[in-house]
């Protein structure tokens, strides 16, 4: 699914655009494969779609055709302070604002990568 952000922060689906997702001041959208990630201004991050490896980030590993808040290590809260979001394939980075962040989603041949690349960012 293709997902747009209003410049109000409102999330359609684009396919559906007379369908509105139960979201506000949403700035950012990154698409995984079958899965999608929103991060609001308040540095929140929601996910919805497909869930088979844990990539939306809420504790469990079933589909989801609403948003959900991405849960933190504990799966207890949600995760905070959010700098940037991105969906991979079947995984998803959360990036935080003082630093960066991985969840236990993340496939363990990425990690390698992600940290490379996070490496050569700063």
């Amino acid at each position: 699914s293709n997902y747009a952000v209003k410049h109000d922060g409102e999330v359609y689906k684009i396919d559906t655009p007379d369908v509105k997702l139960k979201l506000n001041n949403i700035i950012r959208v990154s698409e995984g494969a079958n899965h999608a990630l929103f991060l609001n201004k308040d540095g929140k991050g929601y996910s919805i779609g497909n869930n088979n490896k844990g990539q939306l980030g809420d504790g469990t590993t079933v589909n989801k055709d609403m948003p959900v808040l991405i849960q933190d290590s504990t799966g207890v809260q949600s995760l905070t302070n959010i700098k940037e979001l991105k969906a991979g394939t079947e995984f998803s980075i959360a990036i935080m604002k003082n630093g960066y962040k991985t969840t236990k989603y993340i496939q363990r041949k990425m990690i390698k990568q992600i940290m490379r690349f996070l490496q050569m960012q700063e």
